[in-house]
């Protein structure tokens, strides 16, 4: 019997409620993903949308089917894209690429930083914050659709940030179904790559029981490049990995006057 006024009951109680919560919720989560597969249809589809997490910034402005406009060049501190994604009618913009970054700390940093005015190109700067939401993937779909503007994406050189790029790259294994909604092919890794690695002063960290698991079964996978399997290689041979973040240890100007710049104009990526 559980008595509220016993404090260990009460505790008990509390637990219970909690998990049966999260077995709720699972339980929601499969029977939507279990109808969207019977009836073959995406989740949007079916009405079936999150939250969206995503930010852009840049000369973009997004046209919705009630005509409303969304202007992106909020330079500093970026947009939160629309969690209706399928309301986006168009795209207006003067960017010859797209630019994402994995983590939102990065894409503040580089705002800070005045990315737009030491790049000379004109850009759309773009983050799912770390694991990309459903929106964030969409709009970089319809982006590539609409705008076929070259995709290109920075992550850390670590077995999680190179999960991400893949994601974006060839869709996840969840949401396998929806790939060809999801996923753009043509999207190019520009770093931060373990052969990168050998930037003096770059701050490293040793891989590991989890990287080297997570690292291993990125290796297995039948859809990798011959580059991006060397760069994984790299990564296991020399067992150490590093976050974008690292190169500001070089200087603060870095990343952005050096790096990015060299890689934005001479590597086409992998």
């Amino acid at each position: 019997m559980i008595s509220l006024y016993n404090r260990r009951s009460a505790n008990n109680f509390g637990v219970i409620v909690l998990l049966l919560g999260e077995v709720y919720k699972n339980l929601m989560t499969n029977s939507g993903s279990n109808m969207c597969s019977l009836l073959d249809i995406t989740p949007w589809d079916a009405g079936i949308t999150a939250t969206s997490k995503g930010l852009v910034c840049g000369p973009l402005r997004i046209i919705m089917d009630s005509n409303d406009v969304i202007d992106c060049n909020a330079i500093f501190e970026g947009t939160g894209l629309p969690h209706n994604f399928t309301a986006m009618s168009k795209f207006e913009t003067t960017a010859k690429f797209v630019l994402v970054v994995e983590k939102d700390t990065v894409f503040e940093r580089l705002l800070r930083d005045d990315i737009f005015s030491r790049i000379s190109t004109p850009f759309i700067l773009v983050t799912g914050k770390g694991v990309p939401d459903t929106c964030t993937r969409i709009f970089l779909k319809k982006i590539w659709d609409d705008l076929a503007l070259p995709i290109k994406v920075l992550v850390d050189a670590d077995p999680y940030g190179i999960d991400i790029m893949l994601m974006y790259k060839h869709g996840s294994r969840k949401m396998c179904q929806q790939a060809d909604c999801l996923a753009v092919p043509s999207i190019k890794w520009i770093g931060l790559y373990p052969s990168d690695l050998k930037i003096k002063q770059i701050t490293t960290l040793r891989l590991t029981s989890s990287d080297q698991k997570r690292l291993n079964d990125i290796l297995s996978r039948h859809y990798l490049t011959p580059s991006v399997a060397e760069e994984l290689r790299i990564l296991r041979e020399n067992g150490i990995k590093a976050e974008i973040e690292g190169l500001y240890t070089v200087s603060d100007n870095y990343i952005i006057d050096e790096y990015l710049i060299h890689k934005i104009t001479h590597d086409s990526g992998i």
